[in-house]
């Protein structure tokens, strides 16, 4: 008995180090996206943003940290010069090796309890209401994917607290169909993760107003456009993979 036993935790613990090991190995090929989901929002890491957007849209001064241009005179009179070109030409090749580069996004999905009826689970995220915002892209701050099949999306479009401007709230359900693999999912949520693997296509800029009585703000940012490679729901702790679902390739 002693023996079966012993047996059985060695085989027990190899099976969850080969499991995460999978996992791991997953996610040692590609690049990963520093953020963090919060109660119905999800962040990223405002300094790789930023680098990414540089990075996207070739903006010599952003990248390089050139404040000292700080007028549209200074930038322009730079611009004309052999130290502009070889940024911008470096720049060009970090670009290229960016959009040749998978990338991952390990996303703390926050489960609602598990609908019996539908067989989803839920989800959900904020993004900003502007006239880029589309229903079919999952958006995870400024990274937009596709949405994947067997995923559902249900907007809902909110007036901020201070009646300043709109949001959506995005309601995003997966499918779990088989019931076994549900409750391991229910019974171990903290540790349930999705991760998201892609590569950047390109950045579109947009405006956000919002206004008040008085004052009107203005905000220029960027949506990062994808194209999704894998979507994987697995657990964190054991490296146990439930589903890996079907992207539009």
């Amino acid at each position: 008995m002693k023996i079966f036993t012993i047996a059985a935790i060695i085989y027990f613990s190899s099976s969850l180090m080969n499991a995460q090991t999978n996992i791991d190995s997953i996610k040692s090929n590609y690049r990963s996206i520093n953020g963090y989901h919060g109660i119905g929002d999800y962040k990223q890491d405002e300094d790789q943003e930023k680098e990414i957007g540089s990075i996207l849209t070739l903006d010599v001064f952003g990248y390089y940290s050139l404040s000292q241009y700080d007028s549209e005179l200074k930038k322009d009179i730079f611009s004309k010069t052999a130290e502009y070109k070889t940024n911008h030409d470096e720049l060009k090749s970090i670009k290229s090796e960016l959009l040749d580069s998978y990338y991952y996004l390990d996303l703390d999905a926050n489960l609602t309890t598990y609908n019996l009826s539908t067989k989803t689970f839920t989800f959900g995220v904020e993004c900003m209401s502007d006239d880029f915002y589309n229903s079919n892209y999952i958006q995870f701050d400024r990274i937009c994917f596709v949405k994947p099949k067997g995923f559902t999306i249900i907007d809902e479009k909110y007036m901020n607290s201070d009646n300043s401007g709109y949001y959506i709230y995005q309601n995003i359900s997966f499918k779990i169909t088989n019931n076994d693999i549900a409750l391991k999912i229910e019974e171990s949520n903290n540790d349930f993760r999705l991760l998201f693997v892609f590569k950047f296509l390109s950045s579109k800029r947009y405006q956000w107003k919002a206004s008040s009585q008085q004052l009107t703000w203005t905000f220029n940012g960027l949506w990062y456009l994808t194209k999704l490679y894998r979507v994987i729901a697995y657990n964190k702790r054991t490296g146990e993979i439930f589903r890996e679902y079907e992207v539009n390739k």
